[in-house]
């Protein structure tokens, strides 16, 4: 029972990673686009 659980919540946290990592990407396009300054920096 534990493993199924286990299977599930791994399946869980890929797609939120795919999740971020497109909403990241998205940010870095728009921070390009609007020219601001790094936030980084």
């Amino acid at each position: 029972m534990i493993k199924v659980y286990k299977e599930i919540f791994e399946e869980q946290l890929k797609l939120i990673q795919l999740l971020f990592a497109s909403v990241e990407e998205k940010n870095i396009k728009n921070e390009q686009k609007l020219n601001i300054p790094g936030k980084d920096s």
